[in-house]
């Protein structure tokens, strides 16, 4: 997940939200070299990367957070398994995703990659499938991302 965030000045502490619904939890073991979590670090608004997993009960547990820069709404990305799949859209952990404004689509479980389009997407993904999202452009209220390049992912 890469978003604009605003980090408190005591840090972004054990639990934090970003794209507006998605709920990180953080960890002793989660790798906070810019200090975003403890408050050592930078405060105010910023883009904020997030390397992690979503477990089995559908949480996301963060391995790694960091800094990336000034806020970008037009430059987000956002990985997970997707559902409510309903054709133009899709969601990843909460977000709505158009892929009626992608700027592309790809294949990435077959070799060499492909380019596909939507009708195609639509066929070869199930609740559940990774899907990547990235260069997207990010809303609120609801949550959702346009524009992005969106990949079936391994």
């Amino acid at each position: 997940i890469e978003a604009p965030v605003t980090v408190p000045g005591g840090g972004l502490g054990g639990t934090f939200t970003i794209m507006d619904v998605i709920t990180v939890n953080t960890t002793s073991l989660t790798e906070d070299d810019d200090g975003l979590v403890d408050g050592s670090g930078p405060s105010g608004s910023m883009q904020v990367e997030v390397r992690g997993f979503v477990d089995g009960n559908g949480t996301v547990i963060a391995t790694r957070v960091r800094e990336r820069g000034s806020s970008d709404f037009t430059d987000v990305r956002l990985r997970g398994p997707i559902d409510n799949i309903v054709n133009p859209t899709f969601e990843i952990l909460g977000v709505t995703v158009d892929t009626a404004t992608a700027v592309s689509i790809f294949d990435d479980t077959v070799s060499p990659a492909q380019l596909i389009n939507a009708t195609t997407f639509f066929n070869r993904v199930s609740d559940g499938t990774p899907v990547q999202v990235e260069d997207a452009t990010f809303s609120s209220g609801p949550p959702f991302i346009t524009s992005g390049d969106i990949e079936i992912e391994d």
